[in-house]
């Protein structure tokens, strides 16, 4: 996720990555960088993305202003997440 800024050369908030981040602080992202958050929800709702992996879908749609690529790795990310969840 740390990528993400480093590519986007975003210097503060990388740290609202972790999973307790607060939904505020995904909306602030949203706004700051023009994009509704009901369309990155939207986005980020397709079955490919598992839904505990959402929230953090959500912030790097908007945290890279809107890149259908922040979609694609949460996707690659959500596969990677239920296999590991299957073989336990």
């Amino acid at each position: 996720m740390n990528r993400i800024c480093e590519m986007c050369h975003i210097k503060t908030g990388c740290e609202a990555f972790q999973p307790e981040q607060h939904p505020a602080d995904v909306a602030n992202m949203c706004r700051r960088n023009h994009i509704e958050w009901a369309t990155a929800v939207e986005k980020c709702k397709i079955a490919a993305v598992h839904e505990n992996l959402r929230k953090g879908c959500v912030f790097d749609y908007c945290a890279t202003g809107g890149d259908m690529a922040a979609v694609e790795n949460a996707a690659a990310r959500s596969e990677e997440h239920t296999s590991e969840l299957q073989s336990r």
